[in-house]
């Protein structure tokens, strides 16, 4: 029993009941807790612990099917994830799910096991992450849990999203908005479901389906109540704005976009200003543009995020492109190149590809052009990114009339 191990740890420290209570606890209540009559928080046992001078795991072994090894694993999991720590939930919640299952405590079990998916998908493992989603899916359906399922649903279609497994992601999102369309309870899941079938529709180039997305998600938000899903929808019109051609409306809503999230200082606003920049480029204000690049490569690079660089990389290239300097837009796009293929960024690679042959271009190279079109055909064709793909193929026309 833990009380028992508590106790004799204590005397072999040479410590008293009231010693170990310390300012903030009692002695009786040492008392209760050794002689078995109540169990300390995961809290607590924190505490005592590190009074004791031992791991939290001395004091839980030999307990496999204890009720309250699995409820500390998880409180303390719980409180990992909830300040974004998912690398130190997640040994954790692997061995709390171990236990549940020897328990045979289905209710606990499922919860972790979402849990388990959570932290795999923020921590990049998307298959493992869908293989606990899935098999929790079943126990919320069984059980009639229509949030979780919905929930379910919307993390299964974040992982293949980033796996660039688009068509799949956005049946994904398509059966939470149908499922969830009306249902007061699940209006945040309606309104995010919305949101990332734009950004799926923008990853393939599918423009006036992405527009229509990002337009049903601000129907579907209370900016006051939402101020960071408004945001993020007002950024995804921006985005689309730009690439239809609409800079004027790109800038407006890039702005009204930044207003909304740096509000609530969300890590999308960083996205925002970039989106911001491109905007800027666009409309032909270069310098104000090239300062904002410069200050996000610092900070995605920082961070250690490889596809933003690239996308960052990639308009630097623009910018260069502009100036008419080639040899220094062609090198920002072989950085792009590499750091989205460590990104395992196929469709922003595929695009990179084309950049690159429309510079070798300029430069009278025009077989290379043609070999690194047919790249970029290959990786678009790969993923299905129907718009861009398009766009290959015009240039590989384009290239063969001149």
């Amino acid at each position: 029993m833990i009380g028992e191990r508590i106790r004799r740890t204590r005397i072999a420290c040479g410590l008293s009941q009231t010693q170990l209570a310390g300012k903030n606890l009692t002695r009786s209540f040492i008392s209760q807790v050794e002689n078995g009559r109540c169990l300390p928080s995961p809290q607590t046992l924190r505490i005592l612990a590190d009074r004791l001078g031992k791991p939290i795991s001395y004091f839980l072994e030999e307990q496999p099917a204890d009720l309250f090894s699995i409820r500390f694993l998880w409180e303390s999991a719980k409180a990992d994830a909830h300040v974004g720590n998912w690398a130190a939930a997640m040994p954790k919640l692997r061995e709390a799910l171990q236990l549940s299952k020897r328990a045979e405590e289905p209710d606990w079990e499922q919860e972790i096991q979402f849990l388990c998916g959570r932290s795999l998908y923020h921590l990049g493992g998307y298959e493992e992450a869908l293989d606990h989603f899935e098999e929790v899916l079943d126990r919320y359906r069984t059980a009639g849990n229509t949030l979780k399922v919905l929930e379910t649903w919307l993390f299964m279609a974040h992982c293949n999203l980033k796996m660039e497994q688009y068509s799949t992601a956005r049946r994904l999102y398509q059966k939470v908005i149908r499922h969830s369309t009306g249902l007061k309870t699940a209006q945040e899941l309606y309104a995010r479901a919305w949101l990332y079938l734009g950004s799926a529709h923008v990853f393939t180039g599918d423009l006036s389906e992405a527009h229509r997305a990002y337009h049903e998600a601000l129907t579907a938000t209370d900016r006051d109540l939402m101020p960071e899903i408004w945001g993020q929808a007002a950024h995804g019109l921006g985005v689309v704005c730009g690439r239809q051609g609409q800079q004027e409306q790109a800038v407006v809503w890039t702005k009204r976009a930044l207003e909304s999230l740096n509000a609530v200082k969300s890590t999308f606003a960083a996205s925002a200003e970039h989106n911001l920049a491109v905007a800027y480029i666009r409309v032909g204000r270069q310098e104000e543009a090239y300062v904002l690049l410069s200050r996000l490569l610092v900070h995605y690079r920082g961070v250690g995020n490889g596809r933003m660089q690239a996308e960052i990389l990639q308009d630097l290239m623009r910018y260069w492109l502009q100036k008419k300097d080639l040899d220094q837009a062609e090198t920002l796009c072989l950085q792009a190149i590499d750091a989205s293929a460590e990104a395992g960024a196929s469709h922003l690679r595929g695009r990179l590809y084309r950049d690159l042959a429309l510079i070798v271009q300029q430069r009278g190279q025009k077989e290379r052009a043609r070999e690194l079109l047919q790249v970029s055909y290959e990786l678009l064709h790969h993923i299905r990114a129907t718009g861009e793909l398009l766009m290959t193929v015009e240039a590989i026309e384009a290239l063969s009339r001149s």
